[in-house]
């Protein structure tokens, strides 16, 4: 069986080491070199650069497999026998309207928007369309997403990720008049991970003089979260640090998260959002929206609201 597989080279190249990805451990690596396992398994693989599909070897291909970009132009020019769209967020329509409606609702600056928060739906929903199959990932709210904007549920199937092997790293106990530790990971810093959400909770008048820590971790998208890091930094003081991007899969990293307690993460929209999952992974108790793809908070869920009282209340307890 001949199969194209459509993803990114940044993220992932069969032909490199693990030694020479930037981006190693990260959700889009994990995704794109199983995927490339369980393909390889099944047949000759050939994996290309979802942006440079005009370099496309010249042959019959049985099954193709591939992420938004390009998808539809890929599908026209191989014509395969089965394609399926490899859906790692929720429907193109449904991420476009929570992002603007959430930005319109809290009157937020348009400067929020990064170039990629919003999709391209034309290209997005004709790739949706014209698939065989729609291969997602994520929980239920994910799933719902495109059940919504009228895809049959025989044409969508679901997975999740593994959470994968557990850290025995001692994760760092709650004691007795100590700072509860929280940390956001992400790996973009900006409007869809639900920053303005975590800026506004911890600054809000009951939790701003509790005893907690703050790290942040990732890259800020755009110059408008790069001052709202800065105006947080500013506000917290020495309750808040920011770390930048720190690889997943380095020592740094995990003695960072065998230092908190809890994480945190009010997304907006996602597949499944893979820091959770790591977070877990090193014993780390998950403080997420029910948009963050994974159905576990045991401190319920956050709204994805500013000025929320059940987010002040979900976050007292934590802190209790």
């Amino acid at each position: 069986m001949n199969i194209l597989l459509s993803y990114s080279i940044l993220h992932y190249d069969p032909f490199k080491d693990e030694t020479n990805h930037l981006y190693w451990g990260s959700s889009a690596n994990i995704l794109a070199r199983t995927l490339y396992s369980i393909l390889s398994d099944l047949g000759h693989v050939t994996y290309i650069q979802a942006s440079e599909y005009q370099s496309i070897p010249e042959k019959h291909y049985d099954l193709f497999i591939g992420i938004i970009l390009n998808f539809e132009k890929i599908r026209t020019i191989i014509h395969p026998h089965k394609s399926i769209l490899f859906a790692v967020n929720m429907h193109p329509r449904e991420r476009n309207q929570l992002l603007l409606q959430f930005v319109h609702r809290e009157k937020l600056s348009k400067s929020s928007f990064c170039l990629w928060d919003l999709t391209n739906v034309n290209e997005a929903e004709d790739a949706v369309k014209k698939a065989d199959f729609i291969l997602g990932v994520g929980n239920m709210v994910t799933y719902n997403s495109y059940i919504k904007q009228g895809i049959h549920p025989t044409k969508i199937k679901m997975i999740n990720y593994n959470v994968g092997p557990v850290i025995s790293c001692g994760v760092t106990p709650i004691k007795l008049h100590e700072p509860i530790k929280y940390v956001y990971i992400v790996s973009e810093i900006g409007l869809r991970k639900g920053f303005d959400i975590l800026f506004d909770l911890f600054t809000n008048e009951k939790i701003i003089d509790l005893p907690f820590s703050l790290s942040i971790i990732g890259r800020t998208t755009n110059r408008y979260y790069d001052d709202k890091v800065s105006k947080f930094k500013d506000i917290l003081k020495d309750k808040i640090s920011y770390h930048g991007w720190i690889d997943v899969s380095s020592r740094e990293f995990t003695e960072v998260m065998a230092n908190h307690h809890y994480i945190i993460l009010p997304s907006l929209e996602e597949g499944q959002a893979g820091s959770i999952l790591d977070g877990l992974r090193h014993g780390i108790v998950p403080i997420i929206s029910r948009n963050s793809g994974i159905d576990f908070s045991p401190f319920g869920y956050l709204e994805n609201s500013l000025n929320s009282p059940l987010n002040v209340d979900i976050l007292v307890k934590t802190l209790s």
